[in-house]
């Protein structure tokens, strides 16, 4: 392709929703919340105020990763994407 604004381009494969990286550190990082809220809450939580800002920061920071893969390329080719070797 000729064009000034295109410096670059590569070939990328989707990865499965699960391998995504919004997605599949989340799998251990809620039920790890839920362990300890379970298990362990006087110790690591406490009280109310704490359940609802860790729980609170672990949906933000969810959303987040998942937000910037939607604002930018670049994030959502290192989240979402696997590089794909072209033969020619």
């Amino acid at each position: 392709v000729a064009s000034k604004s295109i410096v670059a381009a590569s070939t990328h494969r989707r990865h499965p929703w699960v391998a995504r990286m919004y997605v599949s550190p989340f799998f251990v990082l809620y039920p790890l919340w839920l362990l300890v809220y379970q298990r362990a809450y006087d110790d690591y939580l406490g009280s109310e105020e704490w359940t609802f800002l860790t729980l609170g920061g672990l949906i933000a920071l969810n959303l987040l990763t998942y937000l910037a893969s939607q604002w930018s390329v670049t994030a959502r080719v290192w989240m979402a994407y696997a590089k794909v070797a072209v033969r020619l």
